[in-house]
């Protein structure tokens, strides 16, 4: 599940609140593995309230030049993870009549997005992917701050074919390492940087996502977003007969046993799967596996 899906490279570049890091998954003898792997504690966005609102170029083009230092190697095209809360996403459901030309539906999904996220046309990067039963996801995000990004990128011959939150590329990364059996649904719980996500999906259709913008996470808060959102599915969405949890995210260490005392579903905490080149800490940097590997898998 990504967006501004242009080329599907093998390596992913993460970008968050505190960090930057880079991985690259190599396939070898049908063993998948971390051949390489980037980790730099570094603060180049900044926030107003829960959204970031600036990019520090120049502290971002020092991290990215050291990640090219140690890198090996040439490397120009990746995906770019980004934390959720960069992001405004929505499902677009009960639409009908549908225009059947792509240009006059990618019209329609767009300004019923700007409508829906209330953005000035032209200020934001809107794109779509269709779900079953004529429902949409769709994710906007701020085009300056994205622009600014490429800048620094492309100034590094860098080229992001695609970009997507962190919680869609945890969602790839389940996809791809933990399928689940076709009786049971999947609900990921991201604890990131001044965010929470939560998301429910059945194979490839996403039924739901929350996301709340947080600066502390207390156990009371936390349990009452995961109670009412698991209301809410088995209320209103269908829900088959198991519901099988995921915690990931740069938080999810320290919270994950909340998620599990708080919940009677199976919760299953997030963690490489497979090899890794080096000592790197890898959990925060899942959903950046998770988008390499669509340049694997597919």
């Amino acid at each position: 599940m990504g967006i501004f899906k242009l080329s599907l490279p093998r390596t992913a570049l993460a970008i968050s609140l505190s960090f930057v890091g880079g991985v690259e998954v190599a396939k070898r003898d049908g063993e998948l593995e971390l051949a390489k792997t980037f980790y730099v504690e570094a603060e180049c966005l900044s926030y107003e309230g829960d959204r970031p609102d600036r990019v520090d170029k120049e502290k971002l083009r020092g991290v990215i030049s050291q990640l090219l230092e140690n890198w090996e190697g040439s490397l120009t095209k990746i995906s770019l993870v980004l934390p959720d809360n960069l992001f405004r996403i929505i499902i677009m459901n009960g639409l009908t009549e549908l225009p059947k030309r792509k240009d006059e539906l990618t019209s329609l999904i767009r300004w019923l997005a700007e409508r829906k996220f209330s953005i000035p046309q032209g200020e934001s990067y809107l794109d779509y992917q269709r779900l079953p039963e004529n429902r949409f996801l769709v994710a906007g995000t701020p085009k300056a701050l994205i622009d600014q990004m490429v800048e620094v990128l492309s100034s590094l011959s860098l080229h992001p074919g695609w970009i997507i939150p962190e919680s869609f590329g945890l969602m790839n990364y389940i996809h791809h390492l933990l399928p689940c059996s076709k009786d049971e649904d999947m609900m990921l719980v991201n604890i990131g940087d001044r965010y929470l996500s939560l998301a429910i999906f059945q194979e490839d259709d996403l039924l739901l996502f929350r996301r709340r913008g947080i600066t502390s996470y207390r156990k009371e808060e936390l349990i009452r977003e995961l109670s009412s959102t698991i209301l809410y599915y088995q209320e209103n969405l269908n829900p088959r007969e198991r519901l099988r949890v995921f915690v990931g995210g740069r938080n999810s260490l320290t919270l994950h046993p909340i998620v599990r005392e708080a919940l009677s579903q199976e919760v299953v905490l997030l963690a490489s799967s497979f090899s890794s080149a080096g000592e790197v800490e890898v959990t925060p940097l899942l959903g950046a596996i998770g988008a390499a590997l669509e340049g694997v898998l597919g």
